[in-house]
């Protein structure tokens, strides 16, 4: 008796696709397969214990990693291309100064973070939560916003170009906008 394998499946398209994803954030991955009867995702060269479906979301990532799938039909096995997920660690700005200039503007400034595209700048007064102020592309910002005889609290978040990524808080610093009456 000869047994006659069928023809190999066939994956389509440029899948699984590479991705970026911030830290601690997982990425879904998706195989399209003709003639596929069964499914295997990699880890690098490891098999993947129990993930043996057409898409798979990889655990929480903190570091960038690579993944494939091998897609069969009982005797004809195709590995897939390795599509590598990007994790993106960017350090939280430092050294946030926040300063009054009377009683009509804020001068905010803080040190650069390695990785940033932008800043995204938040600010808080009289209790409320953090609100986003300002995306910025710079280190230092005016903020001519503000109210006379408020204080202000302010913290910075860098972000990555693509936006899928951005660092925990900067320190906070506040400032309070004085109006002094003659003696």
């Amino acid at each position: 008796d000869v047994e006659v394998c069928p023809t190999p499946p066939s994956i389509t398209g440029n899948t699984p696709q590479d991705q970026t994803i911030a830290s601690g954030q997982t990425a879904t991955l998706t195989v399209t397969a003709t003639g596929a009867q069964t499914y295997q995702w990699y880890e690098g060269a490891t098999p993947i214990t129990g993930q043996t479906a057409p898409s798979f979301t990889t655990p929480a990532l903190t570091a960038t990693r690579a993944y494939s799938v091998r897609v069969s039909n009982g005797c004809s096995p195709v590995m897939s291309r390795t599509a590598t997920i990007t994790v993106l660690n960017l350090a939280a700005p430092t050294g946030l100064s926040a300063i009054a200039n009377g009683t009509s503007s804020i001068s905010i400034s803080w040190s650069a973070s390695a990785g940033a595209h932008h800043y995204v700048l938040e600010r808080k007064s009289n209790g409320s939560a953090f609100t986003t102020l300002q995306a910025v592309t710079g280190t230092s910002f005016l903020d001519s916003g503000v109210v006379a005889n408020r204080t202000y609290v302010y913290r910075v978040r860098a972000v990555s170009s693509s936006e899928t990524a951005s660092s925990s808080p900067s320190n906070m610093d506040m400032a309070t906008t004085m109006v002094f009456s003659p003696l």
